[in-house]
């Protein structure tokens, strides 16, 4: 589930689908000067990640891409943390994130 914190007030923006194993990592990563928009990033068993893009001023979410490895030996894998860092825009039009 994912929820925002608006002042002291706690608002339900959306369900997100679950992870295996339960999300064990969460991060957003926004642009300075961007208020627009920002990525979320949740991940957790079997090495999976889920990609979400926040509209802020609708309190909109969006998928934008699944990664998951459907290999057996990952099977007792997890990604604990994910980290999003803003990069520099390209050309003033491309906004781009580093996930680790």
């Amino acid at each position: 589930k994912l929820f925002e914190l608006r002042g002291k007030q706690l608002n339900f923006i959306s369900d997100l689908p679950p992870h295996e194993s339960c999300v064990r990592g969460v991060c957003a990563s926004s642009h300075l000067g961007s208020d627009d928009c920002s990525l979320l990033v949740t991940a957790g068993g079997k090495l999976s990640m889920e990609f979400y893009l926040l509209h802020s001023a609708t309190s909109m979410v969006s998928s934008l891409c699944s990664y998951r490895i459907q290999d057996k030996s990952t099977i007792d894998h997890r990604m604990n943390v994910v980290r999003a860092i803003p990069l520099l825009p390209l050309n003033g039009l491309w906004k781009s994130h580093l996930v680790l």
